[in-house]
């Protein structure tokens, strides 16, 4: 194993060079250059001895702090928090919004059955016929129930063949439709 790595951290008294630092930075992070892998095993062990020798000699150890004061730090990062609670309201407001225009439209639908008179039922002067006039009324309940359905089914339909989609639509590149 060729000590080329271990020797040029180190000078003739011992002493970590300026040539280490890139070595004690670690994995990832600045390194002296493009290893291979035999290389990369030398400059790992390279970077254990200096490692060692950084936690007996203190003159070393100043000189590694001086140099790691002169690198750019990193900061925290910002906080989470806010933007998390940001996306919690953002999502409360979607939900209370859904729930309320839920509400509004089964009450309109509630207040259209109840004008067009579906839910006009008559048993009034019921003489023992009244499961007869209950059934009539269940009847006509289903039929203009019907009736109404088809009539939305309807305009639904109409609404839907009033817009003209060309059929080649899906089958386009969407840079193509730029052009």
């Amino acid at each position: 194993m060729d000590d080329h790595y271990v020797q040029s951290i180190f000078d003739p008294e011992g002493h970590l060079t300026s040539q280490a630092w890139p070595f004690l930075a670690g994995p990832g992070s600045r390194k002296p250059a493009a290893l291979t892998p035999g290389q990369t095993k030398q400059a790992e062990a390279a970077r254990l001895q200096a490692a060692e020798h950084l936690a007996c000699c203190d003159s070393c150890l100043r000189h590694y702090l001086a140099a790691l004061d002169q690198e750019p730090q990193i900061g925290p990062q910002p906080s989470l928090a806010a933007s998390v609670m940001k996306n919690i309201r953002i999502r409360n407001r979607r939900q209370d919004l859904n729930r309320y225009l839920t509400l509004a439209a089964a009450a309109c639908l509630a207040i259209f059955f109840w004008i067009s008179g579906v839910f006009n039922i008559n048993l009034s002067g019921l003489n023992g016929e009244w499961s007869d006039r209950f059934v009539q009324s269940t009847t006509q309940i289903g039929r203009k129930t019907g009736d109404l359905s088809d009539q939305a089914m309807n305009a639904v339909n109409w609404f839907f063949d009033q817009i003209q989609i060309p059929r080649n639509i899906w089958s386009q590149n969407p840079s193509d439709q730029h052009k």
